[in-house]
């Protein structure tokens, strides 16, 4: 997706938060831009995690998990 993607709504420090709108409704999704993995769960979402890394995304900070 691009910085024109109609499906990024938030750029982040590390990530965006994107829509899937493949599956005919809109679901939320976090794409980490470490490892470009997309995870729609809705706790990663809510605290901007990525699995994959271990990292807890934050607006000008990135902290790893303890």
């Amino acid at each position: 997706m691009t910085s024109r993607d109609p499906g990024v709504l938030k750029h982040g420090v590390g990530y965006d938060l994107i829509v899937n709108r493949e599956t005919g409704r809109l679901v939320l999704g976090i794409r980490c831009h470490t490892c470009q993995r997309i995870s729609y769960h809705p706790k990663d979402v809510e605290q901007r995690y990525c699995g994959a890394c271990h990292v807890f995304h934050e607006d000008g900070l990135l902290s790893h998990e303890a």
